[in-house]
């Protein structure tokens, strides 16, 4: 259970709502109930009152919102019975099914709301203002940085007119060997072989970037190396003299003040 990616179906009980924030939350527990229902929200509520509104009404055939209902219901449900991997890995069903609520109960209580007395229609919209306060926070930001665009944090400077020139223009079955894989992915549209998953790199990923002779790189069947200056200096000398090899070709290179630099290096006519 403690190893990543763990994945496996068990049995819970007793029966608990799966919180990403507090773990599992006991039914029987009086106070992790309480906690539950501050955590659920009205979502909850409103789960209630749309299976009521949309499935009373089955011989309607209202297909679809009744599916929904169907389907918030047993993903709400289904994890309070049953375990998969890590409990937060399955706090999606949860919120997707509370989530699902407030789309599934918005036409009834609009429909309800135009023959409401004026009172209601005053609470029901400082509840959708307090719901989409969040969101306005939020947008209010973003806007505020619309006019300074934002990389990654492992891309720099003008790294995004590399992609502008190369993305999607290497060979089709190209492989980059980069210090940071998921750089050269974004940048030049080529799927990377680095990592054997998630959280790991594979072991010959790992030799490589240790010592990257472009005769070794591309028996390995990578194409190209992009390199930035920081992989570079932790390069041995003799690595170092081998990028000037006349079978390493220099396809494009960034230059910016002091000692920054990103290269991309044809490695591919080198054979050891």
């Amino acid at each position: 259970m403690v190893t990543t990616d763990f994945q496996g179906f068990s049995l819970r009980w007793p029966p608990a709502m799966p919180s990403g924030h507090f773990g599992p939350l006991s039914l029987f527990d009086p106070g992790q109930l309480v906690i539950m229902l501050a955590e659920t929200g009205p979502a909850l509520l409103l789960l209630v009152l749309a299976a009521f509104y949309w499935l009373r009404g089955m011989p309607k055939a209202h297909h679809l919102p009744q599916a929904l209902v169907a389907g918030s219901i047993l993903s709400l449900l289904f994890p309070i019975f049953f375990r998969y991997g890590l409990d937060f890995d399955i706090t999606r069903l949860v919120g997707a099914a509370l989530w699902m609520s407030f789309a599934l109960a918005f036409p009834f209580i609009w429909l309800w709301l135009i023959k409401a007395h004026q009172g209601y229609r005053i609470l029901a919209g400082f509840g959708y203002g307090v719901a989409i306060f969040a969101g306005l926070v939020m947008l209010s930001v973003e806007l505020i940085a619309i006019p300074v665009p934002q990389t990654t944090y492992y891309l720099e400077f003008f790294e995004p007119d590399i992609a502008h020139d190369y993305w999607n223009r290497l060979e089709p079955a190209a492989q980059i060997l980069d210090y940071y894989p998921e750089r050269s992915v974004l940048l030049f549209g080529r799927a990377s072989f680095a990592a054997e998953d998630v959280y790991q790199r594979a072991p010959q990923w790992k030799d490589l970037v240790a010592v990257p002779d472009p005769a070794i790189v591309a028996a390995e069947g990578y194409s190209y190396v992009y390199m930035d200056e920081k992989w570079w200096q932790k390069l041995p000398a003799s690595i170092q003299s081998a990028y000037d090899q006349p079978c390493v070709h220099l396809v494009a290179q960034i230059n910016v003040s002091g000692n920054k630099f990103r290269s991309l290096y044809s490695v591919a006519d080198c054979h050891p």
